[in-house]
């Protein structure tokens, strides 16, 4: 019997015996995804390994370039950037005058401890509040449970006095 795993492999496909990287640059350089690249390489009659290649060196060539293009780059030193900067002219404004755009007291500080406790506040606030809505839904269902009780009982009277008819029916 014979295995198929252990048959000959297909050979495979050759390609065309070059490196398409300038064909890959050229697709690139138009927009073309490199899923597109790919296919377009496929359907010229590439193989899978030249494509690869080509993607690969297409790749580390257009990552070398910017890098020789830095080198080449003199960069700026403190003393150009320095003469080329000029001091900032700040108008002066007096404090007062700052406070009455801003409407309230520019100098006014509070304390990490002031910051804190109204944080806490204002989360204890919000708690309370949740604790209030579930109090009054609590008291809403609580009523709507008496009421269903109530009802439960009336139909529990009805159905005994109602036996208790058939009884004296089935007696007479």
């Amino acid at each position: 019997m014979p295995l198929p795993f252990l048959k000959k492999k297909p050979e495979a496909f050759v390609g065309k015996g070059f490196i398409p990287v300038e064909r890959v640059k050229e697709l690139s350089s138009r927009g073309f995804a490199e899923p597109q690249i790919v296919d377009a390489l496929l359907k010229e009659g590439f193989s899978v390994d030249e494509i690869d290649k080509a993607l690969t060196q297409a790749l580390k060539t257009s990552v070398a370039a910017p890098a020789q293009k830095r080198e080449e780059t003199k960069l700026p030193t403190l003393e150009d950037i320095t003469k080329e900067e000029k001091p900032l002219e700040v108008p002066e404004t007096p404090l007062a005058e700052i406070e009455s755009y801003a409407g309230y007291p520019i100098e006014e500080r509070y304390s990490t401890e002031e910051y804190i406790d109204y944080i806490v506040q204002a989360r204890v606030a919000e708690i309370v509040e949740k604790i209030k809505e579930f109090e009054i839904k609590y008291s809403e269902l609580e009523k709507r449970i008496e009421s269903i009780r109530s009802q439960l009982d009336e139909f529990l009277r009805s159905r005994s006095e109602e036996q208790k008819q058939i009884l004296n029916k089935i007696e007479t």
